[in-house]
This record gives structure tokens, sequence and C-alpha cells, in this order.
């Protein structure tokens, strides 16, 4: 046997094939609810043949059957947007591994890298102990960090061999200085005005039309999800065109939370700040929408 063979704290997943879900499925008690894969991880059957997993945020990736000589042992979409991994990244980076068997790592703000525990323990060999024969913590979140895809939305791994199937080239964020002046013009106009209308209390009259729509409603709030296509567009043209659109606005004023269930009335300080956040981890998309990095590589 060799020394990645062994065990690691990283091969913990209860399931690692479609088999293995399939079969784990059809112990649900109620298979209408689904069967609790970890106290944050719910197994659910999405069609005849693909098995969804859940997590806080919906679903999370999608197992789907083998295919002859491709995949023998099924394969796994990720089916949840950069946004939703943010919204569980505190569970995602620290407890993934132990319902599925991949390793998700936070490398940036709202960017993530994720490998299969196999692949990245192949790769690792004898690294992925130390000199006492432990299990590393360091060397697989190094490997990750260095070699791993970047997370997007739709990401796929063959769960026979743990390689990504369609993993993109990182980007080569090569600076355009003019370009950059023009985004960084466009997007201090934009917070001014965000300000100005957080001091004329506009958000007040905002937040009482969603708690109208929220009385007497046992439901979270509905938070947009900034990564979407309809969201990131809404985002980019509204900075670019210094414009101020009452779905824009509310958009903002329902962002107001920590996590999708604790949405509270937004103060002044509040929009300002959370129009950083926004802005913040959507950086490199609005930042490539306004033409800031020369198309060399990757996807800029």
């Amino acid at each position: 046997m060799s020394i990645y063979e062994k065990h690691h704290w990283l091969k913990s997943a209860p399931v690692k094939t479609y088999t293995d879900v399939k079969q784990y499925y059809e112990r649900a008690r109620f298979p209408d609810k689904g069967k609790p894969l970890r106290a944050w991880a719910r197994v659910h059957k999405r069609d005849k043949r693909a098995y969804g997993v859940d997590c806080w945020s919906g679903e999370f990736c999608r197992f789907m059957p083998s295919r002859p000589n491709i995949a023998p042992d099924g394969k796994c979409v990720f089916t949840a947007t950069v946004e939703e991994i943010w919204r569980s990244s505190q569970t995602l980076t620290s407890s993934l591994n132990r319902a599925l068997p991949f390793h998700i790592l936070r490398v940036g703000k709202g960017r993530y890298r994720v490998a299969h525990v196999d692949k990245i323990l192949k790769e690792l060999g004898d690294d992925a102990y130390n000199e006492d024969g432990w299990a590393s913590w360091y060397h697989p979140d190094v490997w990750v960090r260095k070699n791993a895809p970047e997370y997007f939305q739709g990401i796929t791994f063959d769960l026979h061999s743990g390689e990504c199937l369609n993993a993109r080239p990182d980007d080569e964020l090569i600076v355009i200085p003019e370009n950059r002046l023009v985004w960084l013009r466009a997007l201090r106009k934009f917070k001014a005005g965000i300000k100005v209308r957080a001091k004329m209390n506009v958000f007040e009259g905002i937040s009482d039309t969603i708690e109208k729509e929220r009385s007497g409603k046992v439901t979270h709030i509905s938070m947009p999800d900034w990564s979407t296509k309809h969201y990131s567009k809404l985002l980019h043209t509204s900075i670019r065109d210094a414009k101020f659109s009452p779905e824009l606005l509310k958009g903002i004023a329902e962002s107001n939370a920590n996590y999708y269930w604790n949405w509270e009335r937004p103060t002044p300080a509040a929009v300002v700040d959370t129009v950083k956040k926004i802005c913040d981890a959507r950086s490199v998309e609005l930042r490539r929408d306004f033409g800031v990095f020369e198309k060399k590589g990757g996807r800029a």
C-alpha cells in the first residue's frame, strides 16, 4: 500500500461515487424530504437518475450517473453560484470533505479553488504526511491554493479519476492603466451616489416596503445573488452609467445581512458598507467588464 492510500483526514466522506450516493439515498426514511448527509447537507433525488446535495442556501452539487468509458464512477457537477459558496463558505471550507470527496479553499475575496481529495493526495504523495506519519494539515491547502482549478458554477469532476473535466485556465490579470482610471472614477461616482441616497433616507422607504412584503410570513428575505448573470449585469451597468434604478436600490437593501436568514433594516452607514462588500466581492468580474485587464490569457 502506497503512503497516500493510508487514512488521511481528507478521506472521511461517507459517499464517494454516484453508486454510493444512490445507495445512501435509498435508505432515506422519508424520501420526499431527502436524507441528511451531515448537519448542513442533505441528499435529494432530482430526476430518474441524478441526485443533488443541498447545503444551507440550496443545491450545492449534483451527482450524475456513469457513461460508457467516461467517468465509470459517475461525475459531480457543482451547481451553486459563487455567491452561494460565499454565503456558506465557513461550513464548506472546514467541513466539505466530511460529506463529499472534495476540498474547497478560499484564495481571495469571492474566489475559491476546489479539488477531489484523491487527486490532492495522489499529487502530494509522501508530502500528504509529516515525518511522524501523521496526516498533514498544511500541504493539502498549499497544493490546492497553487494547483486546483478555480471554482465556478458548473465545474465538473470525474468521480473515478478525481480529474476536473472542464477546468478554466487561470486569469492573467494584466492591468491597462487608462482603463483602470475609468473604472476607479466610475466606482467612486457610484459609491458617492449611494452615499447621498443613504443620507436622504431613501433606503428607509425601501425597507418599509420589504418589511410590508414579509409581514406575517415565516420565510427568509430574498437576497439577490450578485454573481448571477442578471444581477452582475445590473451592477456593472449601474456603475458604468451612474444609474440607480429601483431594482438596484432594493437589491442593496435586501443584501444587508450576514446570512440570508437575518436581514435587518439598513442604516445609512450599513448601506455604504453593504455596497462596499458587494463591489469588493465582484471586483475582478467588474474590472473585467470595464476592460481593465489585457486579454492575454484566462478569461480577461
